[in-house]
């Protein structure tokens, strides 16, 4: 019975996701619609296995056990157990029977139930019906994953994990040439996309600020063929990004704004020859010093970087 709960469950999972990832492959949904679906699949797949696992694990009498056993055993050792309790019956209620026949034929059903194989009598009809239909199901998400034309195995991989940022194959390939980037307060940033395969009429640059709705923004073409540019900007805060062209979507990236730079204070400090410092009073601050030099001595509380 464990057998068949783990069955049944893996065959639900996959013909879950292998519609969500069919769905996901030939319409282009939305990342919340698959999220969301994904999750239905994996809560639905918890509670069937719980309640098969209950099922398995919910305690049955001795006399229920019993009966279960003696419906799939042989038709003679049947009746021969029917015999011997109709007999013990019989007797208990007062009718005159031999005791030595209700006995003979108890010993000789006792006997027959000794040399059963209980384990084969145990029902697993379920059990192999279930991991018939998911070993049927793997399969087919086998074969689908096969041929590379198809794209199921990235349509299987966003069906599974659909919180991971993954970019929808398509016909058409995009490659985000600006990828996750950071710019400074105020500054523009101009997102470059190229495209390869099957040829699109349009891109598309979606943006959205984090948590709210893509907004799509029209891209313009680029002089390079398959090659598409959008200026965003100026920019204040965090912007995520994506782009598409035909039937594919790309990965989302992040553009990080930055607070733009301020000078809080300058220090300047003058490094004078070594030669300097051995010149002593005002004559050796004269011969150092000589008519026509840029420098001067500092005046006191001056620093500078150095000067020669």
């Amino acid at each position: 019975m464990a057998w068949e709960a783990a069955g049944a469950t893996l065959a639900f999972l996959l013909v879950g996701f292998t519609l969500l990832a069919l769905v996901d492959r030939l319409i282009l949904i939305e990342d919340s619609t698959r999220q969301w679906s994904a999750v239905f699949i994996y809560l639905a797949a918890i509670a069937g296995a719980v309640w098969l696992v209950r099922r398995v694990l919910r305690p049955r009498s001795p006399e229920t056990i019993a009966l279960e056993i003696e419906s799939r055993a042989p038709k003679e050792i049947q009746e021969r157990i029917s015999t011997t309790v109709e007999l013990a019956a019989r007797r208990d209620s007062g009718a005159r029977l031999s005791a030595a026949m209700v006995q003979q034929v108890a010993n000789e059903a006792a006997e027959c139930i000794q040399a059963l194989n209980i384990d084969r009598l145990v029902d697993r009809s379920g059990m192999r019906r279930a991991l018939r239909a998911a070993a049927a199901v793997g399969a087919i998400v086998l074969t689908l994953c096969i041929p590379a034309g198809l794209r199921m195995r990235s349509a299987y991989a966003r069906a599974f994990l659909p919180w991971v940022n993954m970019q929808r194959l398509g016909s058409t390939g995009i490659e985000v040439l600006t990828g996750s980037t950071r710019v400074v307060e105020g500054e523009a940033l101009e997102v470059q996309v190229r495209t390869t395969g099957e040829l699109v009429a349009d891109a598309w640059l979606e943006t959205r600020q984090p948590g709210g709705r893509w907004q799509p923004l029209r891209m313009s073409e680029d002089n390079a063929p398959g090659r598409y540019t959008l200026k965003l900007g100026p920019l204040h805060e965090k912007v995520e990004y994506r782009a598409r062209a035909g039937d594919s979507r790309s990965a989302a990236y992040q553009i990080d704004v930055l607070p733009r730079p301020e000078i809080a204070s300058l220090k300047f400090t003058i490094q004078y020859p070594a030669a300097f410092f051995h010149l002593s009073g005002a004559a050796g601050v004269r011969r150092f010093f000589r008519p026509g030099w840029r420098n001067r001595p500092p005046r006191s509380g001056t620093s500078a970087s150095h000067c020669r």
